[in-house]
């Protein structure tokens, strides 16, 4: 009888361990699954929308898809966004698109190799411009597990800045005097 228990206590245990490690995503089908999520967000960032000419601005992406962005990236953008549109006549926040690293995005963005670093994931996103893909990536996307889905929680940019850094910077900016104001006695 004893012997009937303990192997019924070991097939349970089994049983539990395999459960388990179904659930639990290997680390290639986590990458595959943040990949699809940052080809999913450009292919619906750069649709041609039917209201206007061109394809999705930041702000669309702000506003129609931003649970798809970690609270404090989003709050940076939103930021920076609102401190712009208050001025007029000089540029005090991004001047350039974020999302596709350009002031002149290209047709078309594709999701590229995705590196598990730590609890996130890296993908590289390449521009695609009239039908070629770029050698390089113009950006890597950072994502990480929110719940079940994934977040982005930064862009590196080819030249090694990352967007978070930026931001930060350009809010650290704004709280300067500006530089052309006459001094105060």
């Amino acid at each position: 009888m004893r012997q009937l228990t303990i192997a019924g206590l070991a097939l349970a245990a089994s049983a539990i361990a395999c459960s388990a490690q179904e659930r639990t995503p290997t680390p290639q089908a986590a990458d595959a699954s943040a990949r699809e999520f940052v080809a999913s967000f450009y292919a619906w960032y750069l649709r041609p929308r039917a209201t206007s000419a061109g394809s999705a601005t930041m702000d669309d992406a702000l506003a129609e898809q931003s649970t798809r962005f970690a609270d404090t990236l989003l709050a940076a953008l939103r930021a920076d966004r609102d401190a712009q549109a208050r001025e007029r006549g000089y540029i005090v926040g991004l001047d350039f698109d974020a999302f596709t690293a350009s002031q002149d995005p290209c047709q078309q963005y594709t999701a590229g190799t995705a590196t598990k670093v730590g609890d996130r994931v890296r993908v590289e996103v390449f521009a695609v411009c009239n039908g070629a893909r770029a050698a390089n990536p113009s950006l890597v996307a950072v994502v990480e597990r929110q719940g079940t889905s994934w977040q982005f929680s930064n862009f590196v940019f080819a030249d090694g800045q990352d967007l978070r850094a930026l931001l930060a910077k350009l809010a650290a900016d704004r709280k300067q005097p500006p530089t052309d104001s006459p001094p105060t006695a």
